[in-house]
């Protein structure tokens, strides 16, 4: 209608609806939907703070707009895009900051240093990854400091000291990342104590005992690795039960299905690792189909792919394990072309190659790839740490195939 202005309240509820609907299709993992319900959301934010240039909580409102947007992408796998949009709305925000020091732009901010460096991570840059952790988990503690009794920032501490575990531990610094992954399973611990029907908090529980449980089986302890994983499966399955179509939790529970089945085949237990992997599978494959877009997604399949691979060549069935090794090494070969200077990319491809040539398939050119891969990203000072043993192991591998 000619002359008619939508008050600017209205405006507001407008765009907290189009956050609601974006973080709802992120949830169910259409992330086309969720893509235009952000960027709408963003023209509606860019709007009001164009007519309101003067208030701060307008320009906050764009930040955080355009910060769900760069959330699609590397859901997406636009990782160099994903970082792009998190460091400009940053620049922002400290221009926020400094004009307002409120608390809550400040939390702003550390959320932007995580997700920073889940995309540094992601893309195989353990070094910058833990670098931006280490902000976030700064400005966490600075807030808990300065306002001990609020929840929601001492949750905020304790995902951020989980994720820089996750650093730590990926460069193979079991000791630190063991005590991030202790300091944020008690902080977890504790506010679930506080609120026990808070689900997110539950699941925060999930994320430290499967980092306490990866801790273990990486010093060799596969008993209490196991006991770790079993308590994580067994909360993400009440989790999954109460909200099925949340496609994180659903992620979740595959993701300690599948680490638990490699603590029974760890312990011999080919069979029932086998079970468990295949339940992890299709776990993945219901979320790849459900959103092909998505890449950690289609990387979680072609991981799941590869574990049933292993469990089917540990009881003999080599030619089960060869056409698992191909299905992953698939998905593997399509993320690495789409992103083909990504580290992580290149080590997924590489450990799939190194899966086919044990399986027999092609041996030595599939190890002979592998290998190179791998010592590419040694040359270039890109292997991560955790990593290093693969070159060995591949080493050793292929000289076998050659009659060595």
């Amino acid at each position: 209608m000619a002359g008619f202005d939508i008050p600017d309240d209205a405006r507001y509820r407008h765009t907290l609806s189009l956050e609601l609907v974006g973080t709802m299709q992120m949830t169910v993992g259409n992330l086309a939907a969720a893509a235009t319900a952000y960027e709408a959301m963003a023209r509606a934010a860019e709007k009001r703070a164009a007519a309101q240039p003067d208030v701060v909580a307008r320009q906050r409102d764009v930040v955080v707009a355009r910060d769900k947007i760069a959330e699609v992408r590397l859901a997406e796998g636009d990782i160099a895009g994903a970082i792009a949009m998190f460091e400009e709305s940053r620049a922002t925000l400290k221009d926020i900051i400094d004009k307002e020091p409120e608390f809550e732009y400040v939390r702003d901010l550390a959320y932007s240093y995580n997700q920073t460096g889940d995309a540094r991570r992601i893309s195989g840059d353990v070094a910058g990854a833990e670098q931006d952790y280490r902000v976030g988990l700064k400005i966490s503690a600075f807030l808990v400091e300065n306002v001990p009794d609020y929840a929601g920032y001492r949750r905020d501490l304790g995902v951020s000291h989980s994720k820089l575990g996750l650093a730590l531990r990926m460069g193979n610094d079991l000791e630190a990342a063991q005590a991030e992954y202790d300091a944020a399973l008690a902080i977890s611990r504790d506010l679930s104590a506080k609120s026990p029907d808070d689900m997110e908090l539950q699941r925060d529980i999930t994320v430290s005992l499967n980092a306490m449980g990866d801790i273990s089986r990486l010093t060799d302890d596969n008993a209490s690795a196991q006991d770790f994983y079993r308590q994580s499966v067994e909360i993400s399955r009440k989790l999954v039960a109460r909200d099925p179509g949340n496609t994180l939790w659903r992620r979740d529970l595959g993701l300690g299905i599948s680490k638990l089945a490699d603590t029974r085949q760890a312990a011999g237990d080919s069979r029932g690792a086998l079970t468990d992997y295949q339940s992890a599978l299709a776990l993945a494959q219901y979320l790849a189909e459900l959103d092909p877009a998505n890449a950690e997604w289609q990387r979680d399949l072609s991981f799941s792919q590869n574990r049933v691979g292993d469990a089917l060549l540990a009881t003999g069935d080599t030619k089960g394990a060869a056409d698992a090794y191909q299905a992953g090494y698939a998905v593997a070969a399509a993320l690495l072309a789409a992103d083909p200077d990504n580290v992580t990319r290149i080590l997924d491809a590489a450990y799939s190659r190194y899966k086919l040539g044990i399986a027999g398939l092609d041996p030595v050119a599939n190890l002979e790839a592998a290998r190179d891969m791998l010592g590419k990203l040694k040359a270039d000072g890109r292997l991560p740490g955790a990593n290093e043993s693969w070159v060995t192991m591949v080493e050793t591998a292929l000289k076998r195939a050659k009659g060595g």
